[in-house]
């Protein structure tokens, strides 16, 4: 027992000192050692640094992969300690923090509603709180009827925040990954009376995701139209060409624009097509 705790002590200390890209093997093993490993990748959890200048940034990385091996490892005990980075400004949490709770399933389900009911909650984080619950309903499709009516319950909610149009922005785009077309009447009502952010997703890009044939993504639903919005020039500056893939775009100088994953998911992505990361490059 003690070599099998000494063991997994190093494991913990080898993935802290690891950096962005850990040997496959540590990883493995870490999945390998199952429900033991739980508490020690929660602790990682526990010890993320916030905005701290002084903070190496391993230890940022250590979070983030155990984030990732909570989820892997279906932990539900980990729902808690990851939700108390909900709220973070932190891209990476952003890519993460959903992901694995939408791993873990049905324990992060009430957790999450939680969070996507608290009153003057984060924007961000109420968007995080959603957007887990999509990422669970996908990997969960028993759970799909219960998701989209809970984000629906939300959308149609007064719940307190500063930014309420920003929040049903969120929960637009979030309905229509689902394809919940049992949302459309309560979504158009929301647009015609300008309580959503178009910002984020505009009525026309909801109707065609949600209606989206159901073997079709939501970005190959979306691509015809960031073709032709592509064609037209943005402000100060020359139209770029056609999109040529998920993750690039081609440049006038014949070369791939590589879209780095630290681009905001709220800022307007880099290829200039003027729509937001999270409805263009960023899916």
């Amino acid at each position: 027992m003690q070599t099998d705790q000494s063991t997994l002590r190093d494991l913990m200390t080898r993935l802290c000192m690891a950096g962005e890209h850990p040997p496959r093997k540590l990883l493995t093993a870490i999945r390998e050692r199952g429900l033991e490993a739980v508490p020690s990748l929660i602790a990682i959890v526990n010890q993320y640094p916030g905005d701290d200048p002084d903070a190496p940034e391993r230890k940022y990385w250590a979070t983030y992969h155990a984030i990732r091996l909570l989820g892997d490892l279906r932990a539900a005990d980990a729902v808690e300690p990851i939700l108390t980075l909900l709220d973070e400004d932190d891209d990476y949490v952003d890519q993460y923090l959903p992901e694995s709770l939408g791993q873990i399933g049905r324990p992060a389900i009430e957790p999450l509603r939680e969070a996507l009911f608290a009153p003057n909650a984060d924007v961000f984080g109420v968007a995080r709180a959603a957007n887990a619950l999509v990422r669970l309903a996908e990997r969960n499709p028993e759970h799909r009827p219960e998701v989209v009516a809970m984000l629906l319950e939300r959308f149609e909610a007064d719940v307190p925040n500063e930014e309420p149009e920003t929040v049903r922005g969120f929960l637009v785009s979030d309905l229509a990954d689902l394809r919940a077309v049992e949302a459309i009447p309560a979504v158009r009502h929301a647009y015609g009376a300008n309580l959503v952010d178009e910002t984020i997703i505009d009525q026309q890009d909801f109707r065609l995701i949600v209606e989206r044939p159901e073997q079709m993504t939501a970005n190959q639903a979306l691509r015809p139209a960031l073709r032709a919005s592509a064609q037209i020039p943005p402000p100060g500056g020359l139209a770029p060409d056609l999109l040529s893939g998920p993750d690039e775009l081609a440049t006038g100088s014949g070369g791939p624009l590589q879209l780095g994953r630290k681009v905001g998911r709220n800022e307007p992505c880099p290829c200039g097509s003027g729509t937001k990361y999270k409805r263009c490059h960023g899916r």
